[in-house]
């Protein structure tokens, strides 16, 4: 005998179908966040002929050379050459968050992806002090990668 519409049984959810439409939804956000914006002039090239400056999260891109940028975007096609990056990262760590901006000055090479990663380093306060033995500080770590050779950006300064 079928059970009325308002019964229990007939309003649990179903999980697979939940974890299907969840799947749905983050890889429709991914591909609409994941745009390339081209920063040249002249029609879409391959990457293999432009530089890829790629910033994930917790990083926003302010300004590239002296454009600035759309504030969503996360991904810029470059001509190769020089290029000035401006950018914000922001990161929580426990009770502690830390934001700094960037700014760096990059030589850009064809095919190659510039990407930004940040973490925090530990540093260990002095043990003789026993009030502070167990505290230590974190200090946030920004690098900018040329990710095709996995070389450091050096030309980079962070306040």
């Amino acid at each position: 005998m079928p059970r009325p519409a308002g019964s229990a049984a007939s309003q649990t959810r179903n999980p697979v179908g939940l974890a299907r439409i969840f799947t749905v939804l983050v890889g429709a956000l991914h591909c609409a966040c994941s745009n390339t914006v081209f920063l040249y002039e002249g029609p879409e090239r391959p990457e293999s002929e432009v530089a890829i400056f790629h910033a994930v999260e917790p990083c926003r891109v302010l300004q590239i050379d002296d454009r600035q940028v759309p504030r969503m975007e996360n991904r810029f096609a470059l001509e190769p050459g020089d290029h000035w990056l401006a950018f914000r990262v922001r990161r929580r760590f426990r009770d502690t968050q830390a934001s700094t901006n960037c700014l760096a000055y990059v030589d850009m090479k064809a095919g190659h992806v510039y990407s930004v990663r940040s973490y925090f380093e530990r540093e260990t306060l002095d043990p003789s002090n026993t009030d502070l033995l167990f505290e230590s500080q974190v200090d946030l770590v920004v690098e900018l990668e040329d990710t095709t050779t996995g070389a450091l950006i050096e030309d980079m300064v962070c306040e």
